[in-house]
């Protein structure tokens, strides 16, 4: 430990952080402190933008999209979802927390009905795979075409209120 401390990065870390707090602005100069958390909302705030621009990017031709892009939509909207939550606790100005519980809501909403059609293509795979699939009530697994097609509608429909949910941060 000694011998850690003594090398000469040590001192040049222990330079660059006296540097730092000293040139820091930590009070508003009416003796109040700074808010600390401008620096790590900046930082969420793109972070979530980025994570959303995703989503949305990806989702945007969610009826015709093949199963594993709708996956991916499922994984990025559960980043969205990890992140929003992590976050929030720096978007806790007026109105900020509402609009972060309607958002996530949304993003709940999205996430159950992506999950239910990554099901509905995973269910086939598994029971072939258990050596079930022509078992009597296998059928009742798999589910019709017209069916599949009202779960994307649902999707379709839970993505686009997502982005017309209004953004917390």
């Amino acid at each position: 430990l000694i011998e850690t401390l003594a090398d000469h990065r040590v001192r040049i870390v222990m330079l660059n952080l006296s540097h730092w707090l000293e040139q820091s602005r930590w009070t508003d100069g009416n003796g109040g402190e700074v808010d600390g958390d401008d620096l790590a909302r900046t930082f969420a705030a793109k972070a979530l933008a980025h994570l959303r621009r995703k989503v949305k990017r990806r989702g945007e031709g969610l009826a015709s999209a093949d199963d594993e892009t709708r996956h991916e939509l499922r994984k990025d909207a559960k980043k969205l979802r990890y992140a929003s939550e992590f976050f929030a606790s720096l978007f806790d100005r007026k109105g900020e927390e509402r609009r972060h519980r309607r958002f996530v809501v949304a993003l709940e909403e999205l996430q159950d009905r992506l999950g239910k059609l990554n099901d509905l293509a995973t269910v086939p795979v598994l029971l072939t795979k258990l050596g079930i699939a022509d078992q009597d009530g296998a059928e009742a697994f798999l589910s019709s075409e017209t069916g599949k097609k009202e779960m994307l509608e649902r999707a379709k429909r839970a993505h686009d209120e997502l982005f017309d949910t209004k953004r917390f941060w």
